[in-house]
């Protein structure tokens, strides 16, 4: 069993890695299940700690957008 210690360096070398989870855990000789266990608890300890995770918010401003319109005008007959 790994600390959260532990599992933060296997995490930041999968990041490093550029690999899928799936490739990193097979190289790794690790459980894929194991692996994404321990992102859970990872990110709930980040979350719960204050800890960035990677995500930045989207905040929309300002009233909402008209709808986009289009015309298409086609002056050769199109067969369906």
């Amino acid at each position: 069993m790994w600390t959260l210690n532990q599992f933060e360096e296997i995490f930041d070398r999968y990041q490093a890695s550029g690999l899928r989870i799936k490739e990193f855990c097979r190289n790794e000789s690790i459980v894929e299940s194991k692996f994404y266990y321990w992102q859970k608890r990872l990110r709930e300890h980040n979350y719960r700690t204050g800890r960035e995770s990677g995500f930045v918010p989207i905040v929309f401003t300002g009233s909402n957008p008209s709808p986009a319109t289009k015309e298409v005008v086609h002056h050769q007959p199109i067969p369906v």
